[in-house]
């Protein structure tokens, strides 16, 4: 009985697993690199389509996100505060600029880096929570306000327990 092209290729397979494993890796490698060129030279096009893979699967990515969240708490804390150490200066960037109008940074400056109420600095905050101090509306009209308030004496730096004692929360560690 004369074998098929499909059925010798799975037997050279078979019998030559280091070549195939061999194989494999260089070929993926040469994928990624025609992806990476792929896409360098296509960004609108792939931009569209990462969009509206995301829009179409905005619920999904959403319950992925909810239960690796619950999943891996540990991992996601480490993960954040890991960034947080490296990347000091990009906390808050674009939170700044679109919640205070640019002026949390300022708030932080003026206040010495530190809780007004229990005086934890930027440091021990980021080490314990993973994320810098809080600035806080005194008036309420923050983030959620049509017209927030966001002049600077208005803004107050607090830590994550003072902010949530101020809001009416529990403290929970």
């Amino acid at each position: 009985m004369v074998k098929t092209a499909a059925e010798r290729t799975k037997e050279w397979r078979k019998n030559n697993p280091e070549k195939v494993k061999a194989y494999r890796e260089k070929t993926k490698e040469r994928r990624k690199e025609l992806g990476k060129i792929y896409r360098k030279n296509n960004l609108d096009k792939v931009k569209k389509l990462q969009k509206k893979w995301y829009d179409e699967n905005k619920e999904e990515r959403k319950k992925h996100q909810r239960d690796y969240s619950k999943k891996y708490p540990e991992k996601i804390k480490k993960s954040q505060k890991d960034y947080a150490k490296r990347h000091p200066e990009k906390r808050g960037e674009n939170h700044d600029n679109v919640n205070f109008n640019g002026l949390r940074k300022v708030a932080l400056k003026r206040d010495g880096y530190k809780c007004q109420k229990c005086g934890m600095t930027q440091e021990e905050h980021i080490d314990k929570w993973g994320y810098s101090l809080i600035v806080h509306h005194k008036d309420g009209d923050g983030r959620y306000k049509e017209t927030p308030n966001n002049i600077l004496d208005n803004l107050q730096t607090l830590c994550k327990v003072c902010h949530g004692k101020k809001h009416g929360r529990k403290k929970r560690t």
